[in-house]
């Protein structure tokens, strides 16, 4: 996908782990939108494709509308059956 529309392509990486904060955060999901650059990221206290999933759903998804294109580095937690699952729902690629 060349080029596209804002919204249309995000990248999304977890960071972590991390020193555990006062609320036991260890890990930070992160997306950036492509054509804008924007970031959203929030800090959970473990990595899984459920964490991810809600992450996507929450805080891109319903805030920016559903995505074309997801890029991520290929780390299992982020091309897990959940994520696949969102994806389907989403019809992105």
């Amino acid at each position: 996908m060349k080029g596209g529309d804002v919204g249309d392509r995000w990248a999304l990486d977890v960071a972590g782990p991390l020193p555990m904060s006062d609320g036991g955060q260890r890990y930070v999901i992160a997306a950036i939108e492509y054509v804008t650059r924007y970031a959203v990221a929030v800090t959970v206290p473990r990595h899984t494709a459920e964490n991810v999933a809600e992450f996507l759903m929450r805080h891109v998804v319903l805030r920016f509308g559903p995505f074309r294109e997801l890029l991520t580095d290929g780390a299992p937690e982020l091309t897990g059956s959940v994520i696949e699952q969102l994806v389907v729902m989403l019809q992105a690629q």
